[in-house]
């Protein structure tokens, strides 16, 4: 079943399904649609198409040229989806103070405290003690890795 579910069904790897919702005297009173997908299909196609753009060479340089230029333009969007999340943050949080008023504020902080000192307790303590027991250097490792820490300090989100 593994193995079957890594080969997606068409080449996007997108499920569709769709119902119908009848009456009792059988007229139809709803219609209802879903997509759905796995990511992992995702990743098996992507892996598929670059190992073939790989082995094609030069052929497939307009292919990369394109997908480069795509990229480009995900990431400007998703910079400016960045730039604009503590907007929406901030919506959410003065919805949920006006619904649920002022005392709500204190179990959000208290959370986000946890989280905060939780995170700071394994990028300061554990990181350094894990790298040092094994030989190696904290402040390499640090300037090495800081790219990737800010990114998963501003997003903390997964699919």
């Amino acid at each position: 079943d593994f193995l079957n579910g890594l080969v997606p069904v068409n080449f996007l790897g997108l499920e569709s399904s769709a119902s119908l919702e009848t009456a009792a005297d059988g007229a139809v009173v709803g219609v209802g649609s879903s997509l759905s997908f796995n990511v992992l299909q995702i990743l098996v196609m992507a892996l598929v198409v670059g190992l073939a753009a790989l082995s094609v060479g030069d052929r497939a340089e307009p292919f990369l040229a394109l997908n480069r230029s795509l990229l480009a333009v995900i990431q400007k969007v998703l910079w400016w989806i960045i730039r604009l999340a503590p907007l929406g943050t901030l919506g959410l949080i003065g919805r949920a103070i006006a619904t649920y008023g002022w005392d709500s504020l204190a179990p959000l902080a208290t959370f986000a405290g946890a989280v905060y000192l939780g995170l700071a307790i394994v990028l300061l303590v554990i990181y350094p003690v894990v790298l040092r027991s094994n030989g190696l250097s904290v402040r390499r490792y640090f300037q090495g890795a800081w790219p990737a820490i800010q990114l998963g300090f501003v997003s903390r989100s997964s699919i």
